[in-house]
């Protein structure tokens, strides 16, 4: 029954991402079955949730088969049974997808192919939201990729992709009115550019997208971002702030940043350092109303960009 259960979601799963939301579809694996793709179910060992396998190479694209767990017990995942096996379902195939537009390059795009199918899978089965669970949890000792919200000033090429679901959705939600649109564009763009730009690969897609598509850089919609997710977890601030209705359950951006500087009557100077990948935070705190002003020295305001986001 489950195997029944499993070959069902993948036939929805597929036909979501291909035929409804216009994704390519699976590459064919070239054995004596290749209108089949197959799945095999295992017993893969606690948040082992499922693995898309490379099979054959054609051309730049890759050919893929999945193994996914067996049984999705408590004790052993976050979110257990048919509802863990869906999201993994959702999560692998949409790499199977990936690969057709370009093969994953082991190791240095990570990011960027494990935050698009985190959110897909979040797309198909919106009421999972195992991801949550992941946003900023340190699961391994991987020195290459880290979660996002455990160091914010980290860029989005430095953040393992479980914990940058929420970029793809800001990115879909706030430019592409939630249809994807932009998304596709973002993985036709990483197919052209191949695999010289290495890792920057994933972040290079995204800027020309945003670019020439809607006339937007990426320092603008990065910093966009990240100030909005200094409002997560609450419902206070209205829903103009929001761009996903997850954010209610993600912890704010500042948990990890230092504490607020108490700031006073006078004058305060800091400096800092940007760079056009990565946002760069300065929290204060006041005991008392009074009036905020702003000056800027050694830098023209064309080469920055900046939100100030406030709590009250």
């Amino acid at each position: 029954s489950y195997a029944n259960e499993v070959a069902a979601f993948i036939d929805y799963a597929r036909d979501t991402i291909v035929n409804e939301l216009g994704f390519l579809s699976e590459l064919d694996d070239q054995d004596e079955q290749p209108e089949i793709y197959d799945i095999f179910i295992q017993d893969l060992g606690p948040y082992q949730y499922g693995f898309t396998v490379p099979d054959v190479n054609l051309n730049g694209a890759l050919s893929s088969h999945i193994l996914i767990d067996n049984e999705y017990e408590q004790g052993e995942y976050f979110i257990t049974g048919l509802k863990a096996m869906r999201l993994t379902v959702a999560h692998e195939f949409f790499h199977a997808s990936q690969q057709a537009y370009r093969e994953k390059n082991a190791g240095v795009d990570e990011y960027f192919y494990e935050m698009m199918s985190t959110w897909m899978e979040d797309i198909i089965v919106p009421d999972g939201n195992d991801y949550i669970n992941w946003v900023d949890l340190d699961s391994n000792d991987d020195d290459i990729f880290e979660p996002f919200f455990l160091d914010p000033e980290m860029s989005l090429k430095e953040a393992d992709g479980y914990s940058m679901a929420l970029f793809a959705h800001y990115l879909n939600n706030v430019y592409s009115n939630g249809n994807t649109t932009i998304i596709r564009e973002i993985w036709e763009e990483i197919a052209l550019l191949g695999y010289t730009c290495g890792i920057d690969c994933g972040i290079n897609s995204i800027n020309n997208v945003l670019l020439d598509n809607y006339n937007v850089n990426f320092e603008e919609a990065w910093n966009d971002f990240t100030s909005r997710l200094f409002f997560n977890g609450s419902n206070d601030y209205g829903n103009n702030l929001f761009f996903h209705e997850d954010q209610m359950d993600i912890i704010p951006l500042s948990t990890y940043l230092p504490n607020p500087e108490n700031i006073n009557v006078g004058e305060t100077f800091f400096t800092i350092d940007l760079n056009n990948i990565s946002s760069k935070y300065k929290l204060y705190e006041t005991n008392s109303f009074g009036v905020l002003s702003f000056e800027y020295e050694n830098v023209a305001s064309s080469e920055f960009v900046d939100n100030i986001s406030v709590i009250s």
